[in-house]
């Protein structure tokens, strides 16, 4: 993966910039709303407990992902919303995400169980790390998903 001319981003709710917030917003509406035809309410009011991580180009954003601790969604610690802007697909961007996902869970909360929902054409992707389907799926905005899990 190049990040060459790519700049990574790792702030807490409140010290997000308002253009900071609405560029990220905008980045995930671009891709769950327009591009994957789901129309759904994005902002679910876990954007305020969580960590935001992205990778800029000139400032804007072109990838990101959302950490959560412990007891804020899941029981576990999680990450998702993880987008890739349609035209920086397949450079390791997404990949990039998740490890720095997965750093920084462990740098703030510790050695914790991890629980994601994949959509369920990525469950092999989340596998190579280290993520375990659970049994059973869960149809969200018309996409077959599933819970996968990580040990500590």
């Amino acid at each position: 993966m190049v990040l060459q001319n790519l700049k990574f981003h790792c702030l807490f709710w409140n010290d997000l910039s308002k253009n900071e917030l609405y560029e990220l917003l905008r980045l995930r509406q671009a891709v769950f709303v327009y591009e994957q035809y789901c129309p759904f309410v994005d902002n679910d009011r876990l954007d305020q407990k969580a960590l935001h991580l992205w990778l800029s180009k000139d400032e804007a954003p072109i990838a990101y992902s959302r950490v959560l601790a412990p007891g804020s969604q899941y029981q576990e610690a999680s990450f998702g919303r993880l987008v890739v802007d349609k035209s920086f697909r397949g450079k390791g961007l997404a990949a990039f995400l998740i490890e720095q996902s997965l750093q920084q869970i462990s740098a703030h909360y510790g050695a914790v169980p991890i629980r994601i929902m994949a959509q369920h054409y990525l469950v092999a992707f989340y596998s190579r790390y280290g993520f375990k389907k659970l049994e059973g799926a869960v149809w969200e905005d018309d996409i077959l998903h599933f819970y996968m899990t990580k040990a500590s």
